[in-house]
């Protein structure tokens, strides 16, 4: 199957009894592009999108299933604040807060994500399920390319995607900067929290 270069602006909703809730959104003049067939965007996403031809505009639907799964709140935990001190034994209270989506790697030295939900005397509580999962979600958008990739837009695809700071593709925040996909929230994510349509 053929690699799409594919560019899209659009807006993603989670939507709960009938209302929507604006969660993300491309800025204008910075769409969010991919190459299908890369791992890199949400699969039915991927397959909906790919369909439309530049200049069409699409919604796409999405369970939870077919997004991020639903939450689990075994993957709630308590971690010990002494883990978020930095030099002289001092917690960053300006780094580490409710809300902050932290970088975070696991004994095999996989990296991912959590987002602090709470901070006691001696705990920090971290939740690192995708902050999107459980939520029905809804993409509305335009297309403004969809091509075959050619072979020097493919390398430096994976060029750009093996050179990341952050390594997510996400948006702007405390990677240093644009990660990608020049989409931005309503809560002016950082790093990790990823666009809707990212894995």
């Amino acid at each position: 199957m053929e690699n799409l270069y594919i560019a899209t602006s659009y807006q993603l909703f989670a939507v709960e009894d009938g209302k929507k809730e604006l969660k993300e959104a491309t800025q204008e003049g910075r769409p969010f592009v991919f190459i299908s067939g890369m791992g890199f965007a949400l699969p039915k996403f991927e397959a909906e999108i790919s369909k439309f031809k530049a200049g069409e505009e699409y919604t796409i639907e999405m369970t939870p299933e077919e997004a991020y799964g639903e939450r689990n709140e075994n993957m709630v935990d308590e971690l010990d604040k002494s883990m978020f001190c930095v030099d002289g034994g001092k917690f960053d209270e300006e780094m580490f807060h409710v809300g902050a989506v932290i970088p975070l790697q696991n004994s095999e030295g996989a990296m991912f994500y959590g987002t602090i939900t709470k901070i006691t005397d001696k705990k920090v509580v971290m939740d690192i399920n995708h902050p999107l999962a459980g939520k029905h979600l809804l993409f509305e958008g335009k297309v403004l390319d969809n091509h075959v990739a050619t072979k020097d837009e493919l390398t430096e695809f994976v060029n750009a995607m093996n050179n990341e700071s952050c390594g997510c593709g996400s948006c702007s925040g405390e990677c240093g900067g644009d990660c990608g996909c020049g989409c931005e929230d309503e809560h002016d994510h950082e790093c990790g929290s990823g666009c809707g349509c990212h894995h």
